[in-house]
């Protein structure tokens, strides 16, 4: 399964990569100042921050061994994420072309870290809190479909915010 995961992202990276740049064109030239803090703040639920908090209140939550789960998530996948990255060597779309990004750090661009690492953690959170509070199966479905909607719009912050592609 991974290999035709990365088979796929191999085959498609430049079709995607190439799409986006005129899709971003258009979504620079019409940005709302309302939206764009909206983007900012979304974009912050996976920033360094955020995981401070996040990781401090795993430990009043869950109990100890779970809590240094959720540790080792963040961790393991901001590892894994350094190694795709110098793998990658992609650029950002405003190394490539005339956009103005919001705002975000001069390195490679893909795979994505806000969402790498987001999806990670709050996959991993909601599972063990899911089995920690012994939720039914009505607020698994519920609290799962949140959790993705909060990592999907996380990535599209990050295609909003003008610093990653569709890929």
């Amino acid at each position: 399964m991974l290999v035709a995961f990365f088979l796929f992202d191999l085959l498609t990276r430049e079709f995607l990569f190439q799409l986006t740049l005129p899709h971003l064109k258009v979504i620079e030239q019409n940005r709302s100042e309302g939206f764009t803090k909206l983007s900012a703040i979304v974009s912050e639920l996976s920033d360094k921050y955020a995981y401070v908090f996040i990781i401090g209140a795993t430990y009043h939550l869950l109990d100890v061994p779970n809590a240094f789960v959720v540790s080792v998530t963040i961790y393991t996948a901001l590892g894994v994420l350094s190694l795709l990255k110098s793998f990658n060597h992609e650029a950002r779309p405003f190394f490539v072309t005339n956009l103005t990004p919001t705002k975000c750090w001069l390195e490679y661009g893909n795979p994505s870290g806000h969402s790498i690492t987001s999806t990670s953690l709050y996959l991993t959170m909601w599972d063990l809190l899911c089995r920690r509070y012994n939720a039914d199966r009505y607020w698994r479905i519920y609290s799962c479909l949140c959790t993705i909607m909060v990592c999907i719009a996380i990535a599209f912050s990050r295609i909003y915010n003008g610093v990653h592609t569709y890929n």
